[in-house]
């Protein structure tokens, strides 16, 4: 058995390969949303966890996500460093997605006319508001008007906002010096869950609605970063959690052993297997998640008779493709300014 100190120290994880398998679970757990499917059933895994799958893989993302950026800016202790990483992972590739789906896409699939659409201003609104991620919006005019979730061209990027608003608080928390020492990040932990759930109302700032369970996993992350001296990678410990599930299944306090189970799972699937010949390729993963629901409604609209299997089979690829094509090309050559 190892801690996280030991793990990272031996400078060898599988940080992109899990993040690549959550990514492709999104996509496959939204092709039940997005595909013929007239028994409205989720997929396998969400009616086994009793979680959407793609809920599951958001989930996951959180925890990676608190756990790096955390120790981001714990290594960096700058400001204007670990802003200047955040900006250049996130909005690149996020504003490269948006604008070819409203620029590129939109005509091409929308209802209207070439000219009716750009007559439209919604083209731009998209692209500034999501681009900008101040006011997102789901809609392009005439664009999947058809398909089962009609009018969302891109429901993947409603989670993007609350990633960046962890961003910030991990940024304030780390100006206050409060991720300096353990005991002050969980003095600041306490404080932020007390004022969270006792006046996000009146405090905007602290306002997650629906992102509060994603909260609560980069919260997690960012507490196994802050005491990976003290947390051990055990898979023996993994499967007690995975029996505890099953002994909780369907009872109170399930998800709650749920949530304990798959961050540590994440942490184990790191560190554990050994799997470092994946970080050759490349971090697709932003890609996959930018592009994976634009892709799945484009195939739904041109083969509205495919089931989720097959709408997997095909968007997968070129969701791929594209992700594929957005890091070599745009994201891992701007992250060499951070």
């Amino acid at each position: 058995m190892r801690n996280i100190s030991t793990c990272i120290a031996s400078k060898e994880d599988n940080f992109l390969l899990l993040r690549f398998l959550a990514a492709s679970l999104v996509i496959f757990g939204h092709c039940w949303a997005i595909a013929l499917n007239p028994s409205g059933e989720t997929d396998w895994l969400g009616q086994r966890t009793l979680l959407f799958s793609g809920t599951l893989a958001v989930h996951m993302f959180f925890f990676i996500s608190g756990f790096l950026v955390t120790m981001s800016y714990e290594r960096r202790h700058s400001l204007w460093a670990f802003s200047k990483a955040r900006v250049l992972r996130v909005f690149p590739g996020l504003i490269a997605c948006i604008t070819i789906t409203a620029v590129t896409i939109g005509p091409m699939v929308s209802n209207l006319s070439v000219q009716q659409y750009f007559a439209d201003l919604r083209w731009l609104k998209y692209i500034l508001g999501n681009g900008s991620l101040l006011a997102i919006k789901y809609d392009l005019p005439g664009v999947f008007s058809q398909t089962r979730q009609p009018g969302v061209v891109n429901g993947s990027i409603s989670t993007i906002p609350g990633e960046m608003q962890m961003y910030i608080y991990v940024a304030a928390l780390g100006v206050l010096g409060l991720l300096r020492t353990r005991v002050r990040f969980g003095f600041a932990m306490a404080i932020l869950l007390i004022i969270g759930l006792g006046f996000s109302k009146q405090i905007k700032m602290l306002s997650l609605d629906t992102y509060y369970p994603f909260a609560a996993f980069f919260m997690l992350g960012a507490y196994c970063w802050m005491h990976r001296d003290k947390i051990i990678v055990s898979g023996h410990l993994l499967l007690l959690l995975m029996f505890a599930c099953l002994v909780f299944y369907q009872q109170p306090g399930y998800f709650l052993v749920l949530g304990a189970t798959t961050a540590y799972a994440c942490l184990w699937f790191v560190y554990a297997p050994g799997m470092p010949w994946f970080n050759r390729f490349g971090d697709y993963s932003y890609g996959l998640y930018l592009y994976g629901w634009v892709m799945q409604q484009l195939v739904a609209t041109w083969f509205p008779q495919f089931g989720p299997y097959k709408l997997f089979a095909l968007s997968f690829p070129m969701a791929l493709c594209c992700a594929i094509a957005s890091w070599h090309l745009l994201e891992k050559p701007l992250l060499r300014f951070k």
